[in-house]
């Protein structure tokens, strides 16, 4: 079981899932986010339960590539950003959850 500091990993897809893959981690993560990196391990995007569900709509199957939807331009923070401006941040564009990235 990952410690709870590690946690967040478990919502980390590869950029080539299907859009299953992304539904199935959502499902068995309670982040209410899938964290997108390449096939090297660098952030692309972030995947939220809204972004599935318009691309249903859209006419994306389960099977369908993940790419149309990935949100390539997320509100993220830097780690030395203190935790009152992150919960600004959240309040302010209405979002659960900011990735802190790194260089």
């Amino acid at each position: 079981m990952p410690s709870q500091e590690n946690n967040w990993k478990i919502a980390i897809v590869t950029i080539n899932a299907k859009l299953l893959d992304v539904i199935n981690n959502l499902n068995n993560s309670s982040l209410k986010i899938v964290l997108i990196t390449n096939l090297r391990g660098k952030f692309e995007g972030t995947i939220s339960d809204g972004d599935i569900r318009r691309g249903l709509l859209s006419g994306l199957s389960l099977n369908s590539s993940i790419n149309n939807i990935i949100q390539r331009k997320p509100i993220t923070v830097y780690s030395d950003v203190n935790d009152k401006k992150v919960l600004d941040l959240m309040v302010n564009y209405k979002i659960d959850q900011i990735p802190i990235i790194d260089s």
